[in-house]
């Protein structure tokens, strides 16, 4: 392989990446946008701005090269009772009740055949500590998501600071390519789980 086949192969690469990294965001937008239309008049959180959350890194070692580009992320929707908007982030009070939906994707991991989107209900949220909100937990589901996304279906989660239940379905990402598919495959089930809770 000559040098300009491998210039040519890097800038294929990356285009590949930027392109599939805004089809998620778009696929997000959509999932957001018929929420926001339902009668829970659902918000996407915002615990640092209008963002996904995920795993970054730009350390030099090996282990946190592995996590230069976003491979998985995840997103939170609260009813619009639930979440308050103060300053470009939602303050979401943990209370008795609160239930919220979550979407997560997962582009790439060593063990994945093939991109997978989760989805389901957060509930039961117990705070052991004194924290005023939701949104300081939601790093846990990017750093502990072995433990938090480890199968489908309903179980709970417990640590020092917090405990909930989840009940999580997943569906392959590439399966879902318009809109009735996402109404179908994500927002139904999503809204089902979330109104029988």
């Amino acid at each position: 392989m000559t040098n300009t086949d491998i210039v040519e192969q890097t800038k294929l690469a990356f285009d590949f990446v930027q392109k599939l990294y805004l089809e998620t965001s778009y696929f997000i937008k959509e999932i957001e946008g018929t929420l926001q239309q339902e009668e829970e008049e659902f918000r996407i959180l915002k615990p640092a701005g209008y963002a996904i959350s995920a795993y970054r890194s730009v350390g030099l070692d090996s282990t946190l090269v592995e996590q230069w580009f976003i491979r998985k992320g995840a997103v939170f929707f609260a009813a619009k009772d639930d979440a308050e908007l103060v300053r470009g982030q939602t303050v979401t009070k943990i209370k008795p009740g609160l239930k919220l939906v979550v979407v997560r994707f997962v582009l790439y991991d060593k063990d994945l055949e093939a991109p997978e989107v989760w989805a389901g209900v957060t509930s039961d949220i117990i705070q052991k500590k004194e924290y005023s909100k939701f949104e300081y937990h939601i790093w846990k589901f990017v750093y502990y998501e072995k433990k938090i996304f480890r199968d489908t279906g309903e179980f709970g989660y417990e640590d020092g600071d917090c405990a909930f239940k989840l009940n999580l379905f997943k569906r392959p990402l590439y399966g879902i390519s318009s809109s009735e598919d996402i109404q179908r495959e994500i927002i139904d089930p999503v809204l089902t789980c979330y109104r029988s809770k």
